[in-house]
């Protein structure tokens, strides 16, 4: 028999995936695994994506939120880029200060490519060469 702990866990699922399908309907969805990568420094990760001029670009992070660290774009976004808001949201079933989702909203103002760099860090202390970076290379068409 299933616990209704473990039925809600399923259902809560299932409503994020859908809520995931409607906030990407329409836009570039990058989801990473950003956890696994972005806790060792120097890591480097990259993706590629293709997105239309002014087409969203969002771009998901798992963290752990208590511990102050989020991933954060370089500046200035370079030439291409706009940078959207960055937003929060709990994971279900997770304790305070578990896992939460950053997601980060990129557009393409005109066509061709262009990088930016996130890198993860704590906001209030500079950022250093050691600091784990994620690298969008964002491939715009008209």
């Amino acid at each position: 028999m299933v616990s209704r702990r473990a039925q809600w866990k399923e259902r809560a699922a299932a409503v994020l995936v859908m809520a995931a399908a409607v906030a990407c309907a329409g836009a570039v969805c990058v989801s990473t695994s950003g956890r696994a990568q972005s806790n060792k420094p120097g890591k480097t990760g990259n993706r590629e994506v293709t997105a239309r001029v002014g087409e969203a670009v969002f771009v998901s992070f798992d963290i752990y939120g208590g511990s102050g660290h989020a991933w954060e774009p370089e500046m200035p976004p370079p030439v291409g880029i706009e940078l959207g808001e960055t937003q929060f949201s709990s994971i279900a079933g997770e304790k305070p200060g578990g896992l939460s989702r950053q997601t980060i909203v990129l557009r393409a103002t005109r066509p061709g490519s262009a990088e930016i760099t996130l890198i993860f860090r704590r906001v209030w202390i500079p950022a250093t060469p050691s600091d784990p970076r994620f690298i969008i290379k964002v491939i715009a068409t008209e």
